[in-house]
């Protein structure tokens, strides 16, 4: 594939690998539809003749395979002087016309499935819509670099890049190296990607999908060990409370177990080989095991930087640093997110300097929040317990349930009161500074020139006792900071809209 973009009415095909990643595409789809998917699994299971089951599974696939091939037929694409369009869809025709000034990343992808072929696939994303970004797929390395190089070049015209993005991306500079105008920053090694995975534990969203269809399965797990000669139901009633405890502890706790190691792999997977490197206006990121993905996200484009922490990143004094950029809801974490996952405190400030003038974050002055919002909370939650607790008196069970639940209420007013006592906001220069979580810190730095609305909420009942709460909205968040004093609701307001007003720097 040599032809020049950029010629009007060019359309071009790609290249028929590409079947290769609208299957793959496709296979994604029905994981991600998991509870979807699952009943058809069920179904095919269930049926009795092998041969039956190898023709309708085999018809399947062979339909798989005809529809990618139909999505390679209908896809056409051109890049002209200002715009990359596409058109695709089988039984429903679509055009996309991504106009250079909308064009947020171009971002390259190396699926294990083209690199012995040295193909590549170019994700361009929009800062439009969540259905706009395009994939070219298996496009050779310098057609691909090619379409990087007029958006980019396009892109300096419009002013929105700066010359110093405008070198090739398709080479990996050494840890060292600062060829290219690009400076290596940071790596992950495999026991940082090991501590992401345990401290950010993303398992439980695919045990859960499990547990909600397992009824659909619950008869052939029981014919299945009935056939091993082992009699679930049986074994159960034969053992004391004591024992069943002890068994139900010991499944929790392997199960988490289990959790935890799925959490691991799957952040080596998304992870491995982690470097981010820094020109003056962009940050480069390359990453993954199987598919090895390039993301490039301009600096200009940041509008917030997330410092996330959990109880056991707080344990082990790690953050997840996230910059976010431009954000449409549907769109993935890749799509608008740069993660760099469980570095240091010293390390995420360090890092986030590279986009904007930071100060120590513990040494901030943070204004907290009324009390009255913690008591709010224990009067809201206090009236969801009540009726348990005295539906349960009259019970033959009352003896325990009643000061379980009020043990558990107090517990919860514990994770309240915790919750209330990290919120806070401390404004410093050009940054806002929100603070919140519970057993880990969290905090949101919103460069003030970035806000694009703040809003003053009170209600009758704030109004009174002179709060009010903060909403502050940039364009990728918006954030609450509930139950402060409404004078300096005000002054924060005021402050922040002088900053956005009276700045020449662009929010985008």
């Amino acid at each position: 594939m040599n032809v020049t973009p950029g010629q009007d009415e060019n359309w071009q095909k790609l290249s028929v690998w590409s079947v290769l990643h609208f299957i793959a595409d496709l296979l994604k789809q029905l994981v991600g539809n998991l509870i979807a998917t699952l009943p058809v699994i069920y179904g095919i299971s269930s049926l009795d003749n092998p041969l039956l089951v190898a023709v309708v599974v085999s018809a399947l696939i062979t339909l798989m395979i005809i529809y990618a091939i139909l999505q390679y037929i209908y896809f056409s694409y051109q890049v002209t002087a200002d715009s990359v369009q596409v058109r695709k869809g089988v039984l429903f025709k679509k055009q996309i016309n991504l106009g250079f000034e909308r064009i947020q990343n171009v971002s390259f992808k190396y699926p294990f499935y083209f690199r012995p072929l040295e193909l590549v696939t170019v994700k361009i994303d929009s800062a439009g819509s969540a259905g706009d970004e395009v994939y070219l797929s298996a496009l050779d390395g310098p057609h691909a670099q090619l379409i990087h190089d007029q958006i980019t070049a396009a892109k300096l015209v419009l002013g929105q890049f700066s010359e110093e993005n405008s070198e090739s991306v398709t080479e990996f500079p050494s840890k060292n190296a600062s060829e290219n105008g690009r400076r290596f920053l940071i790596d992950r090694s495999l026991l940082d990607l090991a501590i992401h995975g345990l401290t950010n534990n993303r398992a439980w969203i695919i045990l859960g999908a499990l547990g909600a269809v397992y009824s659909q399965f619950k008869e052939q797990l029981h014919t299945f060990t009935a056939d091993l000669g082992f009699d679930v139901s049986g074994f159960l009633s034969d053992q004391t409370i004591s024992v069943v405890v002890l068994l139900l502890l010991s499944a929790f706790f392997l199960s988490v177990i289990f959790a935890a190691l799925l959490s691991v792999v799957g952040s080596i997977f998304s992870y491995y080989n982690y470097k981010l490197y820094d020109t003056d206006d962009a940050f480069t990121v390359n990453r993954g095991l199987l598919t090895r993905h390039e993301i490039h996200i301009q600096k200009s484009r940041i509008q917030s930087v997330y410092f996330r922490q959990d109880w056991l990143d707080r344990v082990l004094g790690r953050i997840n640093l996230t910059f976010e950029q431009l954000s449409h809801k549907a769109q993935g974490l890749d799509d608008v997110k740069l993660l760099v996952p469980t570095v240091t405190p010293a390390e995420a400030q360090r890092l986030t300097r590279e986009v904007m003038l930071l100060p120590d974050l513990e040494s901030l002055s943070f204004t907290g929040i009324s009390k009255r919002y913690w008591f709010r909370n224990l009067a809201l939650w206090g009236l969801l317990y009540l009726p348990a607790i005295l539906l349960a008196v009259g019970s033959e069970n009352a003896v325990w349930i009643v000061p379980a639940a009020f043990v558990l209420y107090l517990l919860h007013a514990g994770l309240l009161y915790r919750s209330w006592k990290c919120k806070g906001i401390a404004v410093d220069a050009d940054a806002v500074v929100v603070r919140q979580g519970i057993f880990g810190i969290d905090y949101l730095v919103i460069p003030a020139h970035k806000l694009q609305r703040a809003k003053y909420i009170q209600s009758p009942m704030m109004e009174r006792h002179g709060l009010a709460s903060l909403q502050l909205t940039v364009a990728s968040r918006s954030v609450v900071v509930p139950f402060l004093d409404s004078a300096l609701v005000r002054q924060v307001i005021d402050y922040t809209l002088y900053q956005a007003e009276s700045s020449n720097r662009s929010w985008m």
